[in-house]
């Protein structure tokens, strides 16, 4: 196995600079490499390492080349690890441990034959390109049963710590360190229009053209974080529209089309036909985002395999905040 090396020192204040930008390290240089710091002399470490000291010496000195760098500080008497070598030691230790780690959870993944993860979806994500992405997962992770549990906003972090619920899908954010999120996709945001609006001719939309429209709003319990992020928005501006909370039984793009209002919408949920369309918005560029979000708690090895499943194969941005 090869590391990359530039990325050891990614996110160090300290670091070592490579004259050669493409440097690789193999696992067998840094375990030589770690052993003889540990032991601070060539011969113990020659022995841990079931060799003989003089290759030992020459993959700690091509090691050195390698890097332009010194890593100890040799005299016939003693050996003594540089700035550079305490460096490398402390990052090399936490590369292998990620390695052994890695090849740890591959393991018990494999053999893993009643695993659950259990997946909560906010109504907008169940009509995404989610449910394809959780087909190709069962494909690759058949052992692994996927169970997608009913979303419930108010009990949702809850859940989420108490490994009830392994990862939601929802637009909302949250601030508990415990809970990781990341944004899965996003669509171009805009309004739904009928036809019978003057506003419908425009190619784009500007705030102020929303002054005095009604605005056609899910009810407050449904909880749609960027609805209620674009009302902040448009009170910052100082534009003030009339909002109109449709009733459980109403369809919000029949609404549209009879005339009752405006829909805040993303592009591709935006149910256009002959009596609406949709008209982007000119000055406002936040696009609605799903997040997947998981506790940093929950030790899951079907979780792990599930985020970075996402992280690989989702595409950049297309899931969609609101559906009528």
């Amino acid at each position: 196995m090869i590391i990359e090396l530039n990325r050891v020192y990614d996110n160090c204040k300290v670091g070592i600079i490579i004259d050669t930008p493409k440097v690789l390290m193999e696992t067998r240089e840094l375990k030589a490499f770690i052993t003889v710091a540990e032991e601070l002399n060539f011969r113990k470490a020659a022995e841990r390492l079931n060799i003989t000291q003089p290759p030992l010496t020459r993959i700690i000195s091509k090691l050195e080349t390698d890097l332009n760098v010194k890593l100890f500080n040799r005299t016939t008497r003693s050996v003594e690890l540089t700035g550079a070598g305490l460096h490398l030691l402390k990052k090399g230790k936490e590369i292998l441990a990620q390695i052994s780690n890695t090849e740890l959870e591959v393991r018990n993944l494999q053999k893993n034959k009643s695993g659950k993860l259990h997946l909560s979806l906010n109504f907008g994500a169940v009509h995404s390109d989610l449910p394809r992405l959780i087909s190709s997962f069962k494909e690759q992770f058949p052992k692994i049963t996927v169970v997608v549990v009913e979303f419930n906003f108010s009990a949702l972090a809850k859940n989420l710590r108490s490994t009830k619920i392994d990862v939601a899908f929802c637009p909302n954010i949250f601030k508990e360190q415990i809970l990781n999120q990341v944004p899965i996709q996003s669509h171009e945001i805009g309004l739904l229009i009928s036809k019978e609006n003057p506003l419908s001719q425009k190619k784009s939309l500007k705030l102020s053209d929303l002054e005095g429209e009604t605005l056609i709003y899910h009810g407050k319990h449904e909880h749609l974080g960027f609805q209620e992020e674009f009302l902040e928005f448009l009170k910052l501006k100082d534009v003030r529209p009339r909002i109109y909370y449709k009733k459980s039984k109403e369809s919000c793009s029949i609404l549209v089309g009879i005339g009752k209002g405006l829909l805040l919408t993303s592009k591709r949920a935006a149910h256009i036909t002959k009596d609406a369309v949709f008209i982007p918005l000119a000055e406002y560029s936040p696009r609605v985002k799903f997040y997947a979000t998981w506790s940093l708690e929950n030790p899951s090895l079907a979780l792990k395999a599930f985020i970075n499943f996402l992280e690989e194969k989702a595409p950049s941005s297309e899931m969609d905040g609101h559906l009528s």
